[in-house]
């Protein structure tokens, strides 16, 4: 159950996006023509909490498709259960904006 995602599309190939994402330290799996991703550790957030880790270290999920002129992808945490406070979902947005200008 995802609480924080967003979509956005990318100017560059779905195999060019991979490339970005496996040199980033993501984990990443072809599906087809699609790519899915993950990175962060749960157990990680869990042990520190989620206010004392930094937003590469959340774990979430990016799904990414051939989509117009580029790729389309969708991004999401990987939270599982248990509570999201404001603090932690500003901090999945700022992560997931500034992983949209890596990836551009």
């Amino acid at each position: 159950m995802s609480r924080v995602e967003t979509t956005f599309d990318i100017a560059i190939d779905v195999a060019a996006c991979k490339q970005k994402l496996e040199a980033a330290g993501w984990e990443v799996s072809e599906v087809g023509e699609s790519i899915e991703a993950t990175h962060g550790s749960q157990a990680r957030m869990r042990l520190a909490g989620g206010w004392f880790i930094g937003g590469d270290k959340l774990p979430k999920k990016l799904v990414g498709a051939p989509g117009g002129e580029g790729t389309s992808i969708r991004v999401e945490d990987t939270m599982g259960v248990g509570f999201m406070d404001p603090l932690l979902k500003k901090k999945y947005a700022s992560t997931f904006a500034e992983l949209e200008t890596q990836l551009s």
